[in-house]
């Protein structure tokens, strides 16, 4: 029975400094909630503004990259033509080299021919002249 008297006992009421404090605290807590939505918000805002910045700057180096493929092609469809244009100048140049080397060696059967006439013709104003 003597807990029960304690309950209902009229308990002294609050201070007003420990309300106005309760009151501080409330409003602290209020106006720091407030303070920190606004940095969040600033911050979320900041990174969308660079996620943006970033898509903008992926989407131009795309195009950079799309442009250096196009220019590649380009390039290696130059390189394969100036190739085949090589290969058949290099075909061209080892027939041309055929044709000299087949005429070098009739050439040289000319002068090998040559020299022996005149070798030929020769012996025979030698034989020719004390025969007479």
């Amino acid at each position: 029975m003597e807990d029960s008297k304690e309950f209902s006992e009229p308990t002294r009421p609050p201070s007003l400094e420990f309300v106005d404090r309760i009151r501080l605290l409330v409003l602290d807590d209020d106006f720091i909630a407030k303070r920190c939505q606004k940095l969040i918000s600033r911050d979320y805002q900041q990174l969308l503004e660079e996620r943006n910045m970033l898509a903008r700057e992926k989407r131009e180096l795309l195009k950079q990259m799309d442009r250096f493929a196009n220019e590649n092609t380009a390039l290696l469809k130059k390189i394969t033509k100036r190739e085949t244009e090589m290969a058949k100048i290099n075909a061209k140049n080892n027939e041309l080299m055929e044709r000299c080397r087949k005429m070098a060696e009739e050439n040289t059967a000319l002068h090998l021919e040559n020299a022996r006439m005149r070798a030929k013709a020769k012996k025979s104003r030698k034989t020719g002249s004390t025969r007479k």
